[in-house]
Parts: C-alpha cells; structure tokens; sequence
C-alpha cells in the first residue's frame, strides 16, 4: 500500500500509522491488483526478494500473512502480465464473435422470410397444377360430352319432325284432358250393366253434356285407348277374354274400377278369363251355392292372406255380412288395417282381389250392392257374338294375320315402350345437368343406333 500510495511516507512511523487506520483492511480487500503500474510492481520485487519467512515468522505471525498477500500480489500480477494479451484477444474476439452472431441472425431472419416464401410459392404452385389438372380433366370431359352431344344431335335429327307432331298432340291433349276424363270416371261408374246400343246412347249422352259445357274431349274418344294396353288386352285375349269391342271394355271395367266387379256372365267367359287371368296369383274360386257356406270361409282366409278370390253363381241377394267386403270398409286398428266380416274383425291384406260371376241373364240386385260392386254386363249380345265369330272366322281361315297382327301388335308394344323410356332417361338426365351425362350420351347413342338397325 505504502508502495502504491506516493503520497504517504517511508517512514516507520508513517508506515504504522498506515497500518493502524481504520480502514486498512477494507483497502487491501479493494486494491486490483491489474491496475498496478509496472514501476510499482518492480519495486515491489525487490522488496519480496529479500523476505525471510522463517525470521519473519519468529518475529511476528501476522507479518508472515502479510508477507505472503505480498508475495501473492505480484504473482497475480506477474500471471495476470502473462494472460491480458489473451484475455484482450479473447474480449476481442468474443465482441467480434457477438457481431457476426447478429449478422447470422439477420442472415437467419431473411433466410425464415425466403423459406416462408418458398412456402408459399409452393403452396401456390400446387393449387395452380391442381386446377391446372382440374381443367384439363374438364377439357377432355366437355370435350368427350360435345362429341357425344355432337352425335346424338345427329341421330336425333330424323326425330325432330316426330317429336314435333308429339308435342303439338299432347299439347291438344292436355286441352281434352278434362273432358276425356269426365267421359272416363262416368264410363267406369255407370255403363258396366248395359248392352252396346245403351253404352253408345249414353256416351253420346255424356259427350253431349260435354258440349253444352264447352268441356273438350277426343273426337275418337273411346275408353279403350284412354285406359287400355294393348299388349294388357292381347293377354287377355289369350287368356280367353274375347277379342270384340264390348268383352274388352268389360275387361277394363273390371280390372281398371275401383270397385269389384259383379259381372253378369251366362255364357261364363268372364269366368273362364278371371281364372286364367289370376292363376299365377293362386286365385281361389268357390260358388256361393256350395253347402255349408263354404264361401264366407273362403273369403275370411283370402282376405287375411291377400289372395284372389272368385264367387261364382252368385244369386240375387247377399247376405249382410258381405257388405263391408264389398264396400272396402277398412279401418286401422291394432297397428294394422282389418275390416268387419261377420261378427268379428279380421285383418285386411291389400293385395286381397275379389270378382263375383253371375248366370242370371237379368239379375234384379238391391240398390245397394249396385252402389258397393260394379255390375258390369258380359252376356253376349247378338252384335258381340256377331263379332266374336268374325275374329274366329279370321283366326281359323286365316291364322297367318292373326299371327301377323299378334306379332305387330307385340313389336309395337316393346319399341313404344323402349321409346317412352329412351325419352325418359333423354329428358331427366339432360335437364338435370347430372354428373353422369356422358354415361347416358353413351347409353343413348347404343340404343338410339339399335332402334335405327331396326
């Protein structure tokens, strides 16, 4: 200290005095010993050179401490002369190092915005090869479907004057929609019990009544072509139904009316017809004559089981309990629909058919089975069998146009009816716009060259 301090004395006494202040030692703990001049620290060699320790430690043990700071003092300083070039060379570098770690760091923060650029140039880059992709399969779709479109459009052409005629008569079809089906409902409702002169009168009756009314129908109404099939009435024919006017309107009356047919069949036509006609369906025919009422169990397992059932030679008069059969008059109970018949309720299938044949050429009926069941007359009449023996005449002497007219009658059934839904499919598929129209392009283009091949 005395060494350092210039200002204070070489003397013992100015040294002791040194020594014994307050504040000595709060001084040495605070003396750096980096800071001391090189001329302090020579000075300071000369001195601890000449130290004895072991007289130094006879005279005064405190002393041997000091000495020993001292010494230690200029060896830090000597060790610390040794490492500051090092450590300034450190320092320097560390500052140096500190500035290229910002430069890295700008460096890595320009290279984050690159990649998260690159990012979305990608990003970028797939959406657009996706839609890229996108409509180049559209192309090559709209592409296809124009071809197709381009096709059909031809094959179509000869169908343009066609479906011109066809759009002119539904739309005047629609115009007699009203009146044709008034003449239909009154045809199915009233005409069943009269002969052909009585049918004729009262259509004209009726048609009359349309007039008055400015309700249009058909100039060649006739509930044949209104409600009938020709390929339905060929397996009629086959099935013994006669072929002559009044047999298939009575075959449509009894099919196509809402309530069940009485027919009036003396000659049993109408009966040999409904048993061939329901034999597939496992028809059930009993006489209402049988002993042992036969019949009402008949009816009970057939109306339970959804079967046709057959009532032959019917008389006059019923018995009460079959009128909720004939009038249909269902109701739901149980979680199902059953019908009274008798004293009790059963269950009511609606696949259940009933047909009742009579042999009375002139049946009186109640007013009231008229109003539940539909009579409809098939006795032949000298007209009827007039025509019916020309259709033999025609099938026995010349069974080649019969067969021809069979045949005919078949080929335009199916080709009317591939023509229907041709259409169908034309008219959905196009006006929908559905994802499948090239499916349909081509399954009308297949079926459109068929029809022409024929």
């Amino acid at each position: 200290m005395c060494i350092r301090d210039r200002s204070t004395q070489s003397t013992w006494e100015a040294k002791s005095e040194l020594i014994q202040g307050g504040n000595i030692l709060k001084r040495l703990h605070n003396l750096d010993y980096t800071k001391m001049s090189e001329s302090t620290m020579k000075h300071l060699r000369t001195i601890i050179i000449n130290f004895n320790f072991e007289e130094i430690r006879k005279a005064d043990t405190a002393c041997v401490s000091m000495a020993n700071w001292c010494k230690a003092m200029y060896e830090c300083f000597e060790a610390y002369k040794k490492v500051a070039p090092q450590q300034e060379k450190v320092d320097r570098i560390e500052a140096e190092y500190k500035v290229k770690m910002k430069e890295v760091k700008v460096m890595e923060d320009a290279l984050e915005v690159i990649k998260q650029k690159l990012r979305e140039l990608e990003a970028e880059h797939k959406k657009l090869s996706e839609e890229a992709k996108r409509l180049n399969d559209t192309k090559e779709q709209t592409t296809y479907k124009l071809n197709n479109a381009e096709k059909l459009i031809d094959l179509l052409g000869s169908e343009g004057e066609r479906w011109t005629k066809t759009i002119s008569r539904l739309k005047e079809e629609e115009k007699q929609l009203a009146g044709n089906i008034f003449l239909s409902a009154a045809f199915t409702s009233y005409i069943g019990p009269f002969t052909m002169k009585y049918r004729q009168r009262l259509m004209e009756l009726w048609q009359k009544i349309c007039i008055e009314n400015k309700l249009r129908f058909s100039n060649d109404y006739s509930i044949i072509k209104t409600l009938g099939n020709q390929m339905e009435i060929k397996g009629w024919n086959i099935q013994g139904l006669p072929a002559d006017h009044i047999s298939v309107e009575n075959g449509i009356l009894a099919t196509k009316a809402q309530r069940w047919p009485l027919m009036i069949d003396p000659e049993g036509q109408a009966n040999k017809w409904i048993k061939n006609m329901e034999k597939a369906n496992k028809l059930v025919a009993v006489k209402m004559t049988s002993e042992g009422n036969e019949y009402l169990k008949a009816i009970d397992q057939c109306v339970q089981a959804g079967r046709p059932l057959l009532l032959e030679d019917v008389q006059q008069e019923f018995d009460s309990a079959l009128y909720p059969i004939f009038g249909r008059k269902t109701f739901k109970s149980e979680g199902g629909e059953r019908i009274s018949f008798g004293e009790k309720d059963i269950p009511y299938d609606r696949h259940f058919k009933l047909y009742l044949t009579s042999k009375h050429s002139n049946p009186h009926f109640l007013p009231e089975v008229c109003i539940m069941l539909n009579v409809i007359n098939f006795a032949v009449t000298f007209d009827a069998l007039e025509e019916q023996l020309l259709v033999e005449v025609i099938v026995k002497e010349k069974p080649e146009l019969e067969e021809e007219r069979t045949r005919r009658i078949t080929e335009i059934a199916t080709y009317q009816k591939q023509l229907r839904d041709i259409e169908a499919v034309s008219y959905t598929h196009l006006r929908a716009h559905e994802t499948r129209h090239d499916l349909v392009c081509r399954l009308l283009l297949e079926k459109k060259k068929k029809k022409k091949k024929t």
